[in-house]
């Protein structure tokens, strides 16, 4: 298989590049930062497509580090040959993974293809990505050996079609998970932590003979309180007669304590003033009635007096109306003559004016005469006014005379007040003699209240002889029961001499107390009881885990062990299988290691086929070596490997700067292993060297 050409479109900071491709070697010499790591990387992109799409790291992910740098169409086209046809393979790679576009045309019809899919790679090289990059595709810092893989393996053995080592990588992780998910060891695995599980329920089951052992002795305590208990209430039940007498005895002496007492003092005080005995309540009534008629007569007579004096006001302001008059009407007729007067002067002046204008013809004079006319004018107007004045007084004339009917109202007044006056004496003859009944004397003022302080001291007194009659018979009643109920105690505690002196509240109260007592000590231990049963059940229920977890630790620990041999004889089995073929890689890898370096050196290829290398009398690894030597053994080890995997066709071989860290010497061996080399493969090499 041969490149014939590209197209890049975009593709990282490559965009519309077009390359085509010789046979043999072809080299691509640019300077530094030109984007040959990328063109290798759009190489291998359109046969395996982007890889690591979905990690978030940049380095890890092809799309976020070929993204096209001016954000145009992302993607390109391949031309090669294989099998003496020629195919180009299009593909657009699209923002996102659902976005990418794949087409194979035919490069001679430009019709589309079906001899590969969008795996073109792996179906033209029979390898996956990982082992294209480990042979064929060796990149600008993988120039060093990274050894096999299943793949790789199988392709060396010519068992691709068979899949046995292809899936060898696969079988050994899926074998690795599934020792570490079970392993006795680690802390996650499953017989690690069923061990931990067991361990756990064994100390806890431990405990049942320590539980079952309390039990018994919870169950002994109950019996013997709930004993003492049925002990205690049956001496309470043989007291209880005695009970019942105390108890009724105490409640008569409760009752009679508690009825309500009689101030006797307070009585004796209300009956000295009720000596002449108690007013009925239609008595105050009546009296209260009288004092408020003295009063609304008072009030009465006090209208009548101020009515009176105010007609008598009205009367001699009336007399100084008239005289206020009298004199207003004199000033007017004065002032009325002078006005008169006045107003003749204007007009005799005015006239007298015109007339001296007349006479002397004088046109200076002209001024006098326009006052002349002014004076006779105004006279007029005073003359007018004087003339037609007349006397208006507020009050009008006649208010001095005194009406009839007002003297008669005043008389009229005066023969009411004495009448109420004459009913108030009768009124208060009445008060007087009611007060004196019981010592006390009548004043106007404190009249109302004594009447009122005095009924509500009747009412008193009246309630205060009730609740003695109502007091008297009650207690009358009770001190008889009371007697009785004594009596019968006596009797009682002179037939029970175990009682003592008859402080039966006392005995009571204990065997109450010690009843209360011994119910809580059984509920106490019931609830005890209950709470060990319950954990004894528990722990029943651990037994039963615990022997069916180590029954599935037996049948786990069993498998693990068969999965345990079984890796170890696949490991063994694959090693055994590869070791029938080291031994012709081992003789191709040392012929391109002397072509490089015109040396021939100890190497040894184990059955993982990693190399190493024999110095000092030891065998060291090829990680121990120069840069130089180091990527000369790795790219001598990928050739090994490209002739043993592609024994028809061969792929094409891309270098980016396989050679940078040879020396001179080197180098000149380097370039006949280029020349070696491009007789059977095509080589692309990217440098940014002369060379």
């Amino acid at each position: 298989m041969k490149l014939i050409s590209c197209h890049i479109e975009n593709f990282g900071k490559l965009s519309n590049i077009d390359i085509d491709f010789n046979s043999g070697v072809h080299k691509i010499s640019e300077k530094n930062g030109w984007g040959k790591t990328t063109l290798s990387g759009f190489i291998l992109a359109m046969f395996y497509g982007l890889e690591g799409t979905n990690k978030k790291k940049y380095e890890e992910n092809d799309r976020k580090k070929f993204l096209p740098w001016n954000s145009g169409y992302f993607g390109g086209e391949l031309t090669f040959e294989t099998k003496g046809k020629k195919y180009i393979i299009v593909r657009n790679f699209g923002k996102k993974d659902n976005e990418a576009e794949f087409k194979l045309l035919d490069a001679t019809t430009r019709l589309e293809s079906t001899d590969y899919s969008e795996k073109v790679g792996e179906e033209l090289f029979g390898v996956n990505r990982e082992s294209f990059v480990r042979t064929a595709f060796i990149g600008h810092s993988d120039t060093r050996y990274q050894g096999s893989n299943s793949v790789i393996n199988a392709k060396v053995g010519s068992l691709s079609q068979q899949g046995d080592l292809e899936n060898y990588d696969k079988a050994k992780a899926v074998l690795k998970d599934y020792l570490n998910s079970k392993s006795p060891t680690r802390s996650t695995g499953d017989l690690s932590r069923m061990k931990s599980s067991i361990s756990e329920l064994e100390r806890d089951i431990a405990t049942t003979e320590d539980l079952e052992k309390r039990l018994s002795d919870i169950r002994t305590n109950i019996g013997n309180e709930q004993q003492k208990l049925t002990s205690l209430e049956q001496k309470d039940k043989e007291f209880g007669e005695a009970r019942n007498l105390k108890s009724e005895l105490d409640s008569l002496e409760k009752s009679m304590n508690t009825l309500p007492k009689v101030d006797n003092s307070k009585l004796e005080r209300l009956a000295k003033v009720f000596e002449a005995g108690i007013p009925e309540e239609k008595e105050f009534e009546d009296n209260i009635a009288t004092y408020n008629e003295v009063q609304n007569l008072i009030q009465k007579n006090d209208t009548l007096e101020t009515l009176i004096e105010t007609l008598q006001e009205n009367e001699i302001a009336a007399s100084d109306t008239d005289e206020k008059v009298q004199a207003a009407r004199a000033d007017l007729v004065e002032k009325r003559k002078q006005r008169i007067g006045l107003g003749v002067i204007f007009i005799v002046v005015g006239i007298v004016i015109a007339v001296l204008v007349a006479i002397l013809k004088k046109p200076f004079l002209v001024p006098a005469v326009a006052a002349g006319t002014v004076f006779v004018v105004e006279g007029i107007i005073t003359l007018y006014k004087a003339l037609s004045e007349k006397v208006v007084y507020t009050g009008g004339t006649g208010a001095s005379q005194t009406s009839v009917n007002d003297k008669a109202k005043i008389e009229r007044y005066k023969q009411n007040i004495k009448a109420n006056n004459d009913t108030i004496k009768s009124y208060e003859k009445i008060l007087k003699e009611f007060f004196a009944r019981f010592g006390a004397s009548y004043s106007r003022v404190d009249a109302e209240n004594y009447l009122y302080d005095l009924k509500a001291k009747a009412r008193e007194y009246k309630e205060a002889k009730d609740s003695i009659e109502i007091y008297d018979k009650q207690t009358e009643g009770i001190q008889a029961e009371l007697a009785e109920k004594k009596a019968n105690w006596e009797k009682y505690l002179a037939s029970h001499p175990e009682l003592g002196s008859g402080d039966i509240s006392t005995v009571l109260d204990g065997i109450s107390s010690e009843m209360s007592a011994s119910r809580g000590i059984i509920a106490r231990l019931e609830q005890e009881q209950q709470d060990t049963l319950e954990r004894i059940d528990i722990l029943n229920d651990k037994k039963e885990q615990l022997a069916s977890l180590k029954e599935q630790q037996l049948e786990l620990a069993a498998r693990y062990e068969i999965v345990k041999k079984t890796d170890k004889y696949l490991a063994a089995a694959k090693d055994n299988f590869v070791s029938a073929y080291m031994a012709p890689l081992k003789m191709s890898f040392e012929k391109y290691y002397e072509m490089m370096t015109g040396e021939k050196d100890d190497f040894e290829i184990d059955a993982s086929l990693s190399i190493s290398r024999r110095e000092e009398g030891a065998y060291h690894d090829v990680e121990t070596q120069s840069d130089g030597y180091g990527d000369m053994i790795g790219l001598a080890a990928r050739m090994a490997l490209l002739d043993a995997m592609y024994e028809g066709e061969k792929p094409c071989v891309i270098m980016d700067d396989s050679f940078v860290n040879l020396d001179d010497t080197n180098l000149a061996g380097a370039k006949k292993f280029l020349d070696e080399i491009s007789k059977e493969y095509q080589v692309i090499y990217l440098t940014c060297h002369s060379y």
